[in-house]
């Protein structure tokens, strides 16, 4: 009884990273200005940065919220990387985990991307109001919705948003 006791004790240690990082234009991309969000199982929102933060410079704020319980080596990571005018930020979650709640909230200026992809194995997509002039958006999900709130009125053929499921 005591052991069964301790294992569960462990398997409730919490676990927790918290980042925001803010990016400046890939100005120098050689090819298509691609955003990247990539989660092994997290909420994945999109939304308009707003002119304060563009005015600043920055072509996107990202902010990760990784939360779960889980044995004491469990860990839940987020790794940003630039490469060929692809800027990646994946979530991972590595160990064994009783619960997850993980979050990435990513805000863009959308002149500043051509294309947005963003993928999760678990967990749901929101796309919110992005403008009038939004980059293309290829969103992926394997066990999760996507919602998209940003229905904008003169959607234009060249900015199309793929769906998979």
């Amino acid at each position: 009884a005591s052991i069964a006791l301790l294992y569960a004790m462990l398997l409730a240690t919490p676990v927790q990273e918290t980042r925001t990082l803010g990016i400046r234009p890939l100005a120098s991309a050689s090819g298509p200005r691609t955003l990247r969000l990539v989660a092994d199982e997290a909420t994945l929102t999109l939304f308009h940065l707003g002119a304060p933060a563009i005015a600043k410079g920055e072509a996107a704020s990202i902010r990760f919220k990784g939360r779960g319980f889980g044995l004491p080596a469990s860990r839940v990571h987020g790794q940003l990387e630039r490469s060929d005018g692809t800027l990646s930020y994946t979530v991972t979650h590595a160990g064994v985990f009783t619960e997850k709640d993980s979050s990435l909230t990513v805000g863009i200026d959308p002149s500043a991307w051509e294309r947005v992809e963003m993928a999760t194995r678990s967990g749901d997509i929101r796309i919110l109001p992005l403008g009038p002039r939004r980059p293309q958006l290829t969103l992926t999900t394997g066990k999760g919705r996507v919602l998209q709130e940003d229905h904008p009125p003169n959607a234009r053929p060249s900015d199309p948003t793929e769906v998979t499921r």
